[in-house]
């Protein structure tokens, strides 16, 4: 999947559709061997046929992809709380024992959760994933705090780092919003682009408002992701 190889099977496809004299765009990841095919194929494409402002944005980087980078850099930089909770749900994700453990935690509950289903262990690539299990470990935090005091193999999460959960879950929500409209597939999200690259700058812009400390921290290394692509 080097450059050039994926250079000539674009370039062959677009021979076959007969439209390489009415490509005036492409949209890609950040993918380092995408960039050079791209490169190539502007070239290409402009030998035959004049591109709109000399291909200035011939090139277009996906939307949900840069989405995706920035959000993920500020999770780098997130407070030692979440990542607490990730290895409460890794330390029962791995064993059916500890996973039934949990489920009587919850039931021993009984009225304080309302959490019903199961925590699994995020895909680090996607951050959306990430805010989904922060999200639903709320609505199961009494049965994990249970579950923790049961086990006596892991670091409890106190009530003032169940707080800053609560904060970067709440500031994320928004960001999640924007990350499922660029990811449509049933719809078009172009229209969209826009509105939704200036509400992400304006929540960024906002986040010195935010009294939790780890947000403004996130945040901060989300704006220099933002800045390096779409300012």
């Amino acid at each position: 999947h080097d450059g050039e190889s994926i250079f000539q099977f674009v370039k062959s496809l677009l021979n076959e559709w007969d439209i390489e004299k009415k490509v005036f765009s492409i949209t890609l990841d950040n993918a380092s061997a995408n960039d050079k095919m791209v490169e190539k194929l502007r070239k290409d494409v402009q030998s035959s046929s004049p591109l709109p402002l000399d291909g200035k944005y011939f090139h277009i980087r996906c939307a949900a992809h840069i989405l995706n980078l920035i959000v993920q850099k500020g999770l780098q930089m997130i407070d030692v709380s979440v990542k607490k909770l990730r290895e409460v749900v890794r330390f029962f994700d791995s064993s059916d024992v500890r996973l039934s453990a949990f489920d009587k935690a919850i039931l021993d509950c009984g009225d304080l959760t309302s959490f019903r289903g199961k925590l699994v262990l995020d895909v680090t690539t996607r951050w959306n994933f990430t805010y989904n299990i922060i999200r639903r470990a709320l609505d199961a935090k009494e049965a994990i705090d249970l579950f923790i005091l049961r086990e006596r193999e892991l670091e409890m999460i106190f009530d003032e780092e169940w707080e800053t959960i609560g904060n970067i879950c709440d500031f994320l929500e928004s960001f999640y919003d924007i990350t499922a409209l660029f990811s449509g597939t049933q719809y078009p999200t172009c229209n969209s682009y826009l509105a939704c690259v200036i509400n992400f700058e304006k929540l960024l812009y906002d986040s010195h408002k935010v009294p939790s400390n780890a947000v403004r921290k996130m945040a901060k290394h989300m704006r220099e992701k933002f800045d390096k692509y779409w300012s």
